[in-house]
């Protein structure tokens, strides 16, 4: 299995640690992917692709509701997004 993800995670605190102001106590700098979870099934990947959505709902009496309802989903990548190898 790859290791694009951990790889490219690195890559991109470096980036951030080089514009970060002077007066920062970088040793306290944390960076993490936002939507990593704990797996149970045995497979390797535990960084998820995160797809918001919103839209109006209809009102009983058939008029658009006032506020978007919004929600999102969350994707397993069954390949590296990075390398295209299959995860196991």
């Amino acid at each position: 299995m790859c290791n694009c993800l951990n790889e490219t995670l690195a890559e991109i605190t470096e980036k951030i640690t080089d514009i970060l102001p002077r007066e920062t106590d970088k040793s306290t700098l944390s960076v993490e992917y936002k939507n990593k979870l704990l797996r149970f099934d045995g497979k390797e990947n535990n960084v998820m692709i995160g797809v918001s959505f919103d839209y109006y709902k209809i009102k009983k009496d058939t008029t658009r509701a006032k506020n978007k309802t919004k929600g999102n989903v969350n994707l397993a990548m069954s390949y590296c997004p990075f390398c295209g190898d299959k995860y196991p």
